[in-house]
């Protein structure tokens, strides 16, 4: 199987028309805010994460032409929060000193990206659809008891739709490589809301055409 693969994908590296990128930056995370802390009983709940996290992602493409491309690719994303906490809890001292929790996130996706203006060369628009699965930890502390939580895809159903939207501009910096800025936009379509927005630099090198 192997060897048959290797036979296909040999005429395209050939071609260069395949190119591999990394993507590294900052992310907004809409999802990590929209979870509802417990008040009440509860004397403690630390579930929300800081807005501004990381991303790291490696995509692959296939030229169609000069000026559009299919791309398939993953990405993760970890948005943390630092817990300190200290409270008497019916006569437990209960202390939390430099603790981190944090949500984690999977996404596998595809898209399109093409080329759009002749006069500003390397400036794309990509779209596409994606599917997530999540690792949310948390930590909450009540009259009572204390729980320790991470939720997941195996043990909360923890994964979702999506599409999203993106530009990304790049300029050749020689004869495989090509460095550029990207921006894209992730909607979450299973649950109906914005997830996040990433700003990340990207590295693409892209395989030799056949002399």
């Amino acid at each position: 199987m192997a060897l048959v693969l290797m036979a296909f994908a040999m005429p395209v590296f050939a071609q260069g028309r395949f190119s591999l990128s990394v993507h590294a930056g900052p992310n907004g995370n809409f999802s990590v805010r929209r979870i509802n802390e417990a008040t009440g009983q509860q004397i403690g709940d630390f579930s929300k994460k800081n807005f501004i996290g990381l991303v790291f992602e490696t995509e692959a493409k296939f030229a169609l032409n000069e000026r559009s491309w299919l791309l398939g690719g993953y990405m993760r994303s970890k948005n943390s929060r630092e817990i300190n906490y200290s409270q008497n809890a019916s006569g437990v001292n209960v202390i939390i000193e430099d603790f981190t929790i944090s949500s984690k996130e999977n996404k596998f996706y595809v898209g399109f990206e093409r080329e759009i203006s002749r006069k500003i060369r390397g400036l794309n628009a990509l779209v596409g659809a994606f599917y997530s699965t999540y690792e949310d930890e948390s930590i909450q502390v009540g009259l009572r008891d204390v729980n320790v939580y991470e939720r997941n895809v195996h043990n909360a159903g923890f994964n979702d739709l999506g599409a999203f939207v993106g530009l990304h501009y790049e300029r050749k910096i020689d004869t495989h490589f090509k460095f550029g800025i990207q921006s894209r936009v992730y909607f979450n379509i299973t649950a109906v809301y914005f997830e996040q927005v990433t700003l990340t630099p990207t590295l693409t090198y892209t395989f030799s055409k056949k002399k």
